[in-house]
C-alpha cells in the first residue's frame, strides 16, 4: 500500500488565489501563511494569540492540511504591516484590502506530493470522481454524525459526541465555538451525503451539496428518506449561521499541470520507490483522491 506524509515535507499545497486585489491603504491587511504540522485552526489560534487579537479578526479562504507543508493567504483586521515568525507558522505581509478574505474565496492549489512504498510509477490520469476524502470527516471520521445531530437540532448528542462528557448548554458551547469551525460539522454531513449520492450517480455531471434551497430529485430524495431527514432540517433556527442553503458540486474534476517524476529508492522503506508529483486541482477538491486513482 503507497504511503503518503511520512513528513510533512512530503506533502506541500501552495494556495492559488486569482483575485487578490491590494491596494495602498485599507482595513484589512493581507498575509501570505506558510505553516509546517499544524493545521489551519490551530495556525489561527495561535497569530491570534501571538497578535492578542480575537480569533474573528483573522480570515481565511480554505483550511489545509496538518501533516504538510503549506502555504495560503490570511486577512487580518487592521493587521501590523510586517512579517512574523511563531515557530513553524510564519506570516509575510503582503499589503492592504478592502474586504476581509472568506471561505471559498480561491481559484485553488497547487501540490507536490511524494508517494512513497509502491513499486511502479503512478499511472497518468485526466480527471477522477469529485469524492470527499476521509480528511473532511476529521481524525475519528464522526464529524458527519455531528452535522446530522446538528441538522436535526440534538445539540445535546452533538456536542457529547465531540467532548466525550455531559454538556449543560450544548448550544451555548457550540456558539462560543469560532463560527467557521461549527460550520465544518454541517458541511461534513452535506459532503457524507454527496458521496453517497456520487457513488450511485457516477455519470452525472453535478450532484447537490443538500441544503433548504436543494429541489431533491427521485435520487436525491430517496436518500433524504432514507436518512430520515428533509431539506428544510438544513434551517438551523436556534444557530442560524449553522444553516446551509446548498449548492452544485462538480461529480467530476479535471487535474491540470500533471508532472509525474521518476522512481527513486524510498529512504524510508527499505526495498521500495517514491515517486514525487505535481498538479494543479480547482478548490473543494482533494489531492489525496487524485492519488488513489492514479496508484489504482
Amino acid at each position: 500500500m503507497y504511503e503518503l506524509k511520512k513528513i510533512p515535507e512530503d506533502f506541500k499545497v501552495e494556495e492559488v488565489n486569482n483575485n487578490l486585489k491590494l491596494i495602498g491603504k485599507g482595513s484589512f491587511s493581507l498575509y501570505k501563511l506558510t505553516k509546517k504540522d499544524v493545521d489551519t485552526f490551530k495556525a489561527i489560534r495561535i497569530i491570534a494569540e501571538k497578535l492578542r487579537i480575537n480569533q474573528k479578526y483573522v480570515n481565511y479562504a480554505g483550511t489545509k492540511d496538518k501533516k504538510a507543508v503549506t502555504t495560503q493567504y490570511v486577512t487580518i483586521s487592521k493587521g501590523p504591516p510586517k512579517n512574523f515568525d511563531f515557530n513553524n507558522i510564519r506570516l509575510e505581509f503582503l499589503g492592504s484590502r478592502e474586504e476581509r478574505l472568506s471561505l471559498g474565496e480561491l481559484s485553488g492549489n497547487n501540490f507536490e506530493i511524494t508517494i512513497r512504498n509502491i513499486e511502479r510509477k503512478p499511472k497518468e490520469i485526466k480527471g477522477f470522481p469529485n469524492f470527499f476524502d476521509s480528511q473532511r470527516f476529521g481524525i475519528k471520521e464522526n464529524n458527519h454524525i455531528i452535522g446530522k445531530c446538528l441538522v436535526l437540532g440534538d445539540f445535546k448528542k452533538a456536542a457529547e459526541i465531540i467532548t466525550e462528557e455531559n454538556v449543560a448548554n450544548p448550544i451555548e458551547y457550540f456558539q462560543k465555538m469560532p463560527k467557521r469551525q461549527a460550520r465544518l460539522y454541517v458541511h461534513a454531513y452535506q459532503s457524507y451525503l454527496f458521496n453517497k449520492l456520487l457513488e450511485r450517480n457516477p455519470k452525472e455531471k453535478v450532484i447537490p451539496l443538500i441544503g433548504f434551497g436543494t429541489e431533491p430529485d427521485e435520487e436525491t430524495q430517496k436518500l433524504l428518506d432514507e436518512e430520515e431527514i428533509t431539506t428544510r432540517d438544513f434551517i438551523i433556527r436556534k444557530i442560524p449561521y449553522l444553516s446551509s442553503e446548498g449548492e452544485n458540486r462538480d461529480a467530476y474534476i479535471e487535474i491540470k499541470d500533471l508532472f509525474i517524476g521518476g522512481l527513486e529508492d524510498d529512504d524510508e522503506n527499505l526495498g521500495k520507490k517514491k515517486c514525487v508529483v505535481k498538479f494543479y486541482l480547482p478548490k473543494g477538491s482533494y489531492a489525496t483522491m487524485a492519488i488513489k486513482y492514479m496508484t489504482k
